[in-house]
């Protein structure tokens, strides 16, 4: 009887330390993910998990219209407006007709520069609204790792428009804050 209970001891021994070492290889696994990270969170770690870059799970592609001051990302007949400068609509719509001005501006630049590093542009997602200001995504392909770079989204949609990439807006922010256009 005493050798059965010591059996079922390591047997239970054994077992434990086969699921914390299953447990610890899944988190290993997890952090090491580049859509996990552990950070500070009120004094301890906690695991934080990020969207996929490439993620467009819950967004719908949206068309860029321009006036000047004004941006409409639409969606059939709704239309997210957003205000920004008349020289910055100026330097979307250029790049949206192939047209180039006498000097480059800041995202001619951008362009060159994305081009020589073979960096490419492969989406811009349109995600947030906080105190009046939208908040957006650029993301980017070198070689094969992909980065979503936080942008405003005027100066996302400009480098954008340079390389012909689609534009995502939220589903939600374009239910709560779409306007009808047409």
């Amino acid at each position: 009887m005493y050798v059965r209970r010591s059996l079922r001891k390591k047997m239970y021994l054994v077992g434990g330390l086969l699921l914390l070492v299953i447990i610890l290889g899944s988190l290993t696994l997890l952090i090491t993910s580049r859509y996990v990270t552990v950070q500070p969170v009120n004094g301890n770690s906690a695991l934080v998990f990020a969207e996929d870059p490439l993620s467009v799970h819950e967004y719908i592609k949206v068309k860029i219209g321009i006036s000047p001051g004004k941006i409409y990302l639409v969606d059939g007949c709704t239309g997210l407006v957003m205000t920004t400068s008349s020289s910055k609509t100026y330097s979307i719509q250029r790049a949206l007709e192939h047209t180039l001005d006498i000097r480059p501006d800041v995202f001619d630049v951008v362009y060159d520069a994305f081009t020589h590093y073979q960096v490419e542009p492969v989406l811009v997602k349109i995600y947030q609204l906080e105190q009046g200001t939208y908040y957006a995504q650029l993301v980017v392909k070198r070689e094969s790792e992909y980065v979503g770079l936080d942008a405003k989204p005027s100066d996302a949609l400009a480098v954008a428009s340079r390389f012909s990439v689609p534009l995502y807006v939220r589903d939600d922010l374009m239910k709560a804050q779409g306007q009808q256009v047409c």
